[in-house]
């Protein structure tokens, strides 16, 4: 999962749907990409450094976290 992410989604007051919009899927679909379900493709991945996140690094927005390595 995606929870640096998710959180900074959080912050900036955007929904599923407004990222959904931004990248041209469905809300079901950006669902499955936050989740960890399916992987986010490069040009969705440069949408959101651009477009929402130009001010993090691509390596702290995309960390993916799972119950191994949660502390």
């Amino acid at each position: 999962m995606y929870e640096n992410l998710k959180q900074g989604l959080q912050k900036k007051g955007m929904t599923n749907s407004d990222l959904a919009k931004l990248l041209d899927v469905s809300v079901k679909t950006v669902s499955n990409k936050l989740n960890g379900a399916t992987p986010f493709i490069l040009p969705e991945v440069n949408k959101i450094m651009v477009f929402i996140f130009p001010e993090y690094s691509m390596t702290y927005i995309f960390k993916e976290f799972n119950n191994k390595n949660v502390v």
